[in-house]
């Protein structure tokens, strides 16, 4: 099963970059930055409807509680994954429900599409296309102990999938399937933009973890932020 974190399947996509030493080598030279959707986006792109979303909001499914959602790539997504998971007379409203290994595969091959990736702010990097993912077929398998609860099986082609149904003791008619490729491609398909951008410098998120670094006295990410401007001290009573 997919393990991996989805930035690391993004950022093949840009490999190829030079890393430049961006202020500081504790840094990346370049980033990917996620585009925002709105709930009208999302209805178009994953056929989930402003009215639904506002629902799985308020179960506390969604990361926007209040105000206009802003959606990111991922949580796109995982509102896609669980249509479909609905839509296949699955459970797809619990809490406990774990998308994360699908919604990685998705992205994953979001990210190989034509256009998902806008590559202008790093020059040479647009002519070197991203990596294919090795995963592709999510299987959802209903849990026995628990009305709401699947598990995801993802395989590589559909020749290992069948293999694997046969090798079951007692093999299915039935068979619930996601192909992640189809459906990262839709949704760049009906994103009428880039998913992501590359931008140069560090992302917010290894800023935040340098700022935690830096107050635990890590002396590399301390220069490393002073480099970018950033004061890593915590101010004095």
């Amino acid at each position: 099963m997919l393990s991996v974190p989805t930035n690391t399947f993004l950022l093949t996509a840009i490999r190829n970059v030079s890393m430049n030493t961006f202020m500081s080598a504790y840094f990346s030279g370049w980033h990917l930055a996620p585009a925002v959707f709105t709930a009208s986006d999302v209805d178009r792109m994953a056929n989930v409807r402003p009215a639904a979303q506002r629902d799985w909001r308020r179960r506390g499914l969604l990361l926007a509680p209040d105000g206009w959602a802003r959606y990111r790539p991922a949580d796109v997504a995982q509102i896609a994954v669980r249509q479909i998971l609905g839509s296949l007379g699955l459970p797809h409203l619990s809490e406990r429900l774990v998308l994360d290994e699908v919604v990685s595969a998705v992205l994953a091959w979001a990210a190989t599409y034509p256009g998902a990736v806008d590559y202008r702010a790093a020059g040479e990097v647009g002519r070197s296309p991203p990596s294919q993912p090795s995963l592709r077929f999510c299987l959802a398998l209903p849990d026995s102990s628990s009305a709401d609860e699947l598990e995801f099986l993802i395989f590589q082609s559909g020749s290992d999938l069948e293999l694997w149904h046969d090798a079951q003791p007692d093999p299915g008619s039935c068979l619930h399937v996601i192909d992640c490729k189809r459906l990262g491609a839709t949704l760049v398909q009906r994103a009428n933009c880039p998913l992501w951008k590359v931008v140069e410098g560090p992302s917010s998120d290894e800023v935040t973890a340098a700022l935690n670094s830096a107050g635990r006295g890590d002396p590399e990410a301390q220069a490393a932020l002073s480099s970018i401007g950033l004061d890593w001290r915590v101010p004095s009573e």
